[in-house]
């Protein structure tokens, strides 16, 4: 696990799904507990981004570019 601290981004692209964004949750807890120092971006439809915004295990969510159907946005701590 040692080098997965040494990564400075990672992206991480949601599923499409509401399910399967929930369903990423977990993955993206670990992503961070391993890679505590790195940023990380997830690149979602808007039509999942609630499931992100007031989920505990997701922490917070800076918008950072919008297009018409994708969000880009930084996981922060």
């Amino acid at each position: 696990m040692s080098e997965l601290k040494s990564i400075n981004k990672i992206a991480i692209r949601i599923p499409n799904w509401i399910g399967d964004a929930v369903l990423s949750t977990p993955f993206l807890y670990f992503t961070r507990k391993y890679s505590p120092e790195s940023k990380i971006y997830l690149i979602m439809r808007k039509k999942v981004k609630d499931v992100f915004l007031h989920n505990p295990v997701s922490y917070t969510h800076l918008r950072a570019h919008e297009t018409s159907l994708h969000l880009v946005c930084r996981l922060l701590l």
